[in-house]
């Protein structure tokens, strides 16, 4: 009788790899636990991995493993968490005792609530045990265990394991007791709910790799090169003289803040920074210059993680990222994915130059699931990412997503647009990254025009004199003014009073609905359609085309053409539109400032200021509260005073409002479910508390639903090859890497023509949508009825939609 964790893995030799390799991911990383001393939890890291899948030993499991039959008995996750928990808690106490039993319990699944019932489990259990008991099985168990820590008295714990089953409910109450009669302070709590997702972390990053026969070493020391940012920007001086010229003032100006930055950094060593300077300053190339010297003065070196809050402006920090890098590394960076990737739902994660080259044949070094295991844990040097991304690998019960937990700590993280977060989370974010980088030496660097005051002042640093370049002429650039004295206005109201002050070549309309951005457009097309090109700009326009409508529209105004843009907030971050006259709802005021950074961005009006111009646009009483909180509509009220503003002002008046904010009950809630490392459970208590996984960065519209539209027969062959693909491969246990390679691809292509769409919206169309795999699909041959070019998904067609007799 052989032993066995996969069909063809032997289980002393996967506990050992896995423990080994745990073992090492928590010795490399630099990291300062006050509850418990870094020795234990290496030890503790290591038990993890031996115990993690001890319930495999049963013969339940072994059977499963030749019949492909599962049972109630073969699962091994619960029984191998109380074993580990006893083992634990013996020597090393209560806390990692603790999260032993959760990483090891779920590490097939989420992470849950240690206080999760587990009574009903005990009749299994009991028959587990036994059989594993059994004399021949139970020598070969702790035969297996003495290879692994040969000090373990095994069959001692097993008695003590039988013994616990037998009082299983006296099990949820110790746990219960200990957290509650044990109650940490937030920081001490903090700690533990951060431990807890980095033993999880390693443990199942670890397990699914060992499990793949694959390991990192295709990453080795890719860490550990030298990049100076500045080395690029003065090789783009010498190349682009004219336009990178220091006779230009916002070029010395540029200049000037990045060193400023980087000396200051030099004179001030500290976890957490911040960055707040103008829109056009250059934080792009200064934050990821900072970066690179924290990561050239690291021993080891440090991975750099750059977060955006959307996808939409992703790819030209990647560019200018993988441009510094091309300059810096050359030959290496041959070897694309080992330097660089971008990772987001769009993106497709593929490694590049992932080849072995042989006289006859070129030989993938990895498949398509191994690429998978390496890139999604984030083992590349530089990672540019999504909001989304990041701060669901923190605060997240999701296996997925915790996974690369590991590879965060010990990094270099820029948050770009930092304002982007919601302002519930504001207070929950500020304390669990205060904790995180201390615990973990994790730099966090907080870059925006508008900086929200996340961290405790004592705990950050500022690296430029903020007010030198708020208030600097060359960024006096916008002036602010009030419409009609911010009064509720209608759609008509505004065209009339546009057409009293509009004079411009361009102009950039922001809207905080798209409905109402609709609206508007069709109102103007039809008033200055003659005149002037007018576009609409939403999110109802299919993802591939908003990309294309983008540059079209900045080439326009580059050549000084005539054009206005309707818009919602999609343009505020990230993308670098300059109008001369911007027109923005009343909304909360970093999104004001963000607007008026659209427009003169790069001074181009010389003398002249662009404007801004703020608006009170009727909304619909019943869905107006779910764009803003009233709140915060109120509080930008209040903080505007004045019916005129400079730009060399908005740093005053951002400071203020920012003061202002106080919406701290969400984090408060989540807090509360951190301190008792409540990842899933929602409790009917007194006291405010909410699970971990109730954090969403992003409000999901569960009245909303994805539409694939195809635009023409190409893409209707896309899905039907996608749609052939998964059918031909159902219920096969083995998919082809080939075949999983197109599947992925197909599917990101397709993302580019998928929008979220009110289901409400979608119901007048339900005799043209196809329900294919479990997505709604339009081909083309009802495109024009839903979709039009200028708008995008006509979800206000009054016309009569056709039935699929009509064609």
């Amino acid at each position: 009788m052989v032993i066995k964790s996969h069909p063809d893995k032997l289980l002393v030799n996967h506990l050992g790899g896995v423990s080994r390799n745990i073992y090492k991911l928590i010795e490399e990383k630099e990291v300062n636990p006050s509850l418990f001393p870094k020795k234990d939890l290496l030890e503790v890291g290591y038990l993890i991995g031996i115990f993690h899948d001890f319930g495999k030993c049963t013969s339940f499991f072994q059977k499963r493993l030749e019949t492909k039959m599962k049972s109630k008995l073969s699962h091994h996750g619960l029984i191998s968490a109380l074993l580990a928990y006893l083992i634990i808690k013996e020597k090393y106490g209560m806390d990692l005792a603790i999260l032993g039993y959760m990483v090891i319990r779920r590490h097939h699944g989420n992470l849950e609530s240690p206080l999760e019932s587990i009574e009903n489990h005990q009749n299994e259990l009991e028959k587990q045990l036994k059989d594993m008991k059994k004399k021949e099985r139970l020598k070969k168990i702790i035969n297996i265990y003495k290879k692994l820590n040969e000090d373990l008295n095994l069959e001692f714990y097993l008695d003590k394991l039988e013994e616990l089953i037998d009082e299983l409910e006296e099990f949820t109450d110790e746990i219960d007791a200990y957290l509650f009669e044990e109650e940490y302070e937030n920081e001490k709590a903090i700690e533990r709910f951060l431990f807890c997702n980095f033993l999880y972390s390693v443990l199942i990053d670890s397990d699914k790799k060992d499990a793949a026969g694959v390991d990192n070493k295709y990453f080795e020391n890719n860490l550990q090169n030298k990049v100076v940012v500045k080395e690029y920007i003065d090789k783009l001086r010498r190349k682009k003289s004219k336009e990178f010229s220091m006779e230009i003032p916002i070029n010395r100006l540029r200049t000037e803040f990045y060193d400023n930055v980087i000396s200051n950094y030099k004179k001030e060593k500290n976890f957490i920074y911040t960055i707040s300077a103008p829109t056009g300053i250059g934080k792009t190339f200064t934050a990821y210059g900072l970066a690179n010297e924290i990561s050239n003065d690291s021993i080891n070196g440090k991975r750099i993680i750059y977060g955006l809050p959307f996808t939409s402006i992703i790819d030209q920090n990647y560019d200018v990222i993988e441009k510094i890098l091309e300059n810096s590394l050359g030959k290496k960076y041959e070897d694309k994915s080992k330097y660089l990737i971008k990772h987001h739902y769009l993106s497709i994660l593929e490694m590049e130059s992932n080849e072995n080259k042989n006289d006859d044949e070129i030989v993938p070094k990895f498949n398509y699931n191994q690429e998978k295991l390496l890139l999604e844990s984030w083992e590349s040097a530089n990672v540019v990412t999504t909001f989304v991304q990041v701060f669901h690998s923190i605060f997240s019960n999701k296996n997925n997503m915790l996974r690369k937990f590991h590879n965060i700590v010990n990094s270099v993280v820029i948050l770009d647009e930092i304002q982007s977060i919601k302002y519930g989370y504001y207070n929950l974010v500020g304390k669990v990254f205060e904790v995180f980088a201390n615990i973990f030496e994790t730099n966090i660097i907080l870059l925006t025009a508008t900086q929200p005051r996340l961290i405790e002042e004592s705990k950050r640093i500022s690296l430029v004199d903020e007010e030198y370049f708020f208030k600097n002429e060359e960024f006096n650039r916008v002036e602010l003014s009030l419409m009609e004295e911010l009064e509720e206005i209608g759609i008509d109201e505004f065209i009339d009073s546009f057409g009293k002050k509009f004079n411009s070549n361009s102009a950039l309309i922001i809207t905080n609905k798209i409905k109402l951005a609709i609206e508007m457009y069709r109102e103007l097309e039809r008033e200055y359609g003659d005149e002037y090109e007018v576009y609409s700009l939403t999110t109802n326009i299919l993802p591939k085309y908003r990309t294309v409508l983008i540059k079209e529209i900045k080439k326009k105004i580059n050549n000084g053409e005539k054009i206005i843009v309707v818009s919602t907030q999609l343009v505020e971050a990230g993308v670098d539109f300059s109008f001369e006259e911007v027109y923005r709802d009343l909304a909360p005021l970093e999104s004001i400032v963000q607007a008026g950074g659209r427009s003169n961005r790069n001074n181009e009006l010389k003398d002249k200021k662009g404007k801004l111009y703020l608006f009170n646009l009727i909304h619909n009483k019943k869905d107006s509260s779910d764009i803003y909180p009233t709140g915060i509509i109120n509080l930008t009220k209040e903080t505007i005073d004045k019916d005129y503003i400079e730009a060399k002002d908005f740093y005053d008046y951002t400071n203020r409002y920012f003061e202002g904010i106080d919406i701290k009950n969400e984090s408060r809630n989540i807090l509360n479910g951190i301190k008792y490392l409540n990842y899933s459970k929602f409790y009917n208590s007194k006291q405010k508390e909410e699970p971990i996984s109730s954090f969403q960065l992003i409000d999901e519209v569960v009245s909303k639903t994805g539409v694939i539209i195809s635009p023409n027969e190409n893409i209707d062959k896309t899905i039907d090859r996608l749609k052939q693909l998964i059918e031909n491969n159902k219920g096969m246990k083995i998919i082809s890497d080939e075949d999983l390679r197109e599947v992925e691809s197909l599917k990101k292509e397709l993302r580019k023509y998928t929008i979220n769409v009110y289901k409400n919206k979608l119901i007048k169309y339900r005799d043209i949508v196809d329900d294919i795999l479990g997505s709604n699909v339009i081909y083309s041959k009802y495109y024009n009825v839903v979709y039009d070019e200028k708008i995008g998904f006509m979800d206000d067609n009054e016309e009569k939609v056709p039935t699929m007799m009509d064609f």
